[in-house]
């Protein structure tokens, strides 16, 4: 997750200052790259052998590429964040941004739409696993 803090009331509450914000990401990043690779990319082979019929290296590659692509930028915008809505959002963006590369690298044609819907499904299966180990 993110160097948020969620309150008793439900808000998320930005960390003090940048460098608050940056020695407390430091060490925590790294778990939660991992916990997103660890939910998302089981989960994205899973739907790459069912429905693109890629190789199993090309679906890893996939998989694992659009998050080390996307989750840093996330975690990093997310340090700024201190509602909701803006973090929904920005997961939005980012599946989003994931099933149009998996579509790309997977040579799925736009007019299916199980990338942007699977993208869909396994950013919010990693983000509600994130919210329930780091709250």
């Amino acid at each position: 997750m993110s160097p948020i803090t969620v309150v008793a009331s439900g808000e998320l509450t930005a960390i003090a200052s940048a460098t608050t914000a940056a020695a407390a990401s430091a060490p925590a990043y790294l778990p939660a790259l991992l916990l997103t690779l660890v939910v998302e990319v089981p989960a994205l082979l899973l739907l790459a052998r069912l429905f693109a019929r890629v190789s199993v290296p090309l679906a890893l590659a996939g998989a694992v590429g659009v998050n080390l692509l996307t989750h840093p930028i996330l975690y990093a915008a997310s340090a700024g964040f201190s509602s909701w809505p803006q973090l929904l959002a920005a997961e939005a963006l980012v599946a989003l941004v994931e099933g149009l590369a998996l579509a790309w690298v997977w040579r799925v044609p736009l007019r299916e739409s199980w990338p942007l819907v699977g993208a869909f499904a396994v950013n919010a299966l990693s983000t509600l696993a994130g919210l329930a180990l780091y709250r």
